[in-house]
């Protein structure tokens, strides 16, 4: 999620010179660059990484609807613990998490797409003392932020502080109407606007969101609900996926909820010995970029259900992507006409960043479709139907 030191950015000065200065040192702080088309050799040197020690204190990085996320300072890992008592929530998290990590890691060095590294699941309940005891110190931290007993996945940390784009909202203004507020980069969250205003190339960045989520509906068969796209640093390393086969056919006995899946030591350093679970250097070009687009948060995402995913009825399947999409307004770009009384023309940002958007998507989705007629292809339907979707009004 986000990294909790924090970076002020000061509000428009009237000085032309030092707004100036602000915007550039945003814009070179967050520009992603157009990705070559293929991987880049490397060696797979086992690399040492290290984690703190158990009794470094844990800190609160995050927060959503189901969950709170957590930390060591300097570590490598990410600890998201359920606020509810709806633990299979987290499970659903865990087990697209991994479907989709493997999915976009495949084609990473195309897609220019990051996803962090799920690493393990341990469900709530008193079956794992083990694990709890080891990690007390977490626990202790979190209980005032979650609902004890929890389920906990575990997974790679999004290294920096991550800013949420919105390719879909025009609103990054306060009511003053300042060119840039001030903000934090802890929840900061980047408009659209914005991005025009600090000359940020929003035209890549939809364009990678774009192929993205093509690969979720069109790969991985599921709706993206309610997934997140944020800019992050860049990651150094990688492990090997796990594959969310094995994880479903052990499910039985625990059903929904989940069963645990990280190393028996429950000690979280066996995860980074030399062995299976080794490390390597990524090998993805895009991890020369001091900025990367990541893209997390899978807890509410659906699998298309056998309607909707073997041809039997597409308009099913293009209502839940659709539906899935206006849920999650306003991390997408779109086209459609004003919904409320104050009508405004398009602008310039919003055309260019739906242009994109689209091409991305349709470049991907053409790769692994087939040459189904238009009317009955449920990724081009998509794109039509949300492009009728109405976009967000200027506030």
């Amino acid at each position: 999620m986000v990294h909790p030191q924090e970076h002020q950015a000061q509000p428009t000065s009237g000085n032309p010179e030092a707004d100036a200065d602000v915007n550039t040192a945003l814009r070179n702080a967050l520009t992603l660059h157009e990705p070559p088309h293929k991987s880049i050799p490397f060696q797979h040197d086992h690399l040492t990484i290290s984690l703190p020690p158990p009794s470094t204190p844990f800190i609160k990085i995050g927060a959503g609807t189901c969950g709170a996320v957590f930390a060591q300072p300097q570590s490598p890992l990410a600890f998201k613990l359920s606020k509810t008592t709806n633990h299979s929530a987290l499970w659903n998290d865990y087990t697209h998490h991994i479907q989709i990590f493997n999915e976009l890691t495949r084609s990473a060095a195309y897609l220019g797409v990051a996803v962090p590294q799920p690493h393990y699941f341990v469900p709530a309940g008193h079956k794992h003392a083990p694990w709890a005891e080891t990690h007390s110190n977490l626990l202790r931290t979190a209980s005032e932020f979650v609902n004890l007993p929890t389920s906990v996945p575990v997974s790679e940390r999004i290294p920096l502080c991550p800013p949420a784009l919105y390719l879909g909202s025009m609103l990054g203004k306060d009511k003053n109407k300042r060119q840039l507020p001030v903000f934090s980069l802890r929840n900061f969250n980047l408009h659209l606007n914005q991005m025009g205003e600090i000359g940020l190339d929003y035209k890549v960045l939809a364009a990678r969101i774009g192929k993205a989520m093509a690969v979720l509906h069109g790969v991985c068969g599921n709706d993206a609900g309610d997934v997140e796209f944020v800019l992050g640093g860049r990651r150094h390393v990688v492990g090997p996926g796990r594959d969310v086969k094995w994880i479903e056919d052990k499910t039985g006995e625990e059903g929904e909820e989940g069963w645990y899946t990280g190393p028996e030591s429950c000690q979280d350093g066996d995860l980074f010995q030399p062995g299976d679970n080794s490390f390597f250097p990524s090998g993805n070009p895009h991890d020369e970029e001091e900025v990367a687009l990541w893209l997390l948060d899978f807890n509410r995402v659906k699998a298309f259900d056998h309607k909707e995913s073997d041809g039997r009825d597409v308009g099913l399947r293009v209502d839940a992507m659709v539906r899935a999409a206006r849920e999650n307004d306003p991390y997408l770009p779109r086209r459609g006409p004003q919904s409320q009384e104050r009508e405004r023309p398009i602008t310039e940002e919003e055309y260019e960043a739906w242009v994109a958007f689209r091409r991305g998507y349709e470049q991907v989705a053409g790769n692994y479709g087939d040459a189904r007629d238009s009317e009955i292809n449920p990724e081009r339907q998509f794109l039509d139907d949300w492009e009728e979707v109405p976009r967000r009004v200027r506030g």
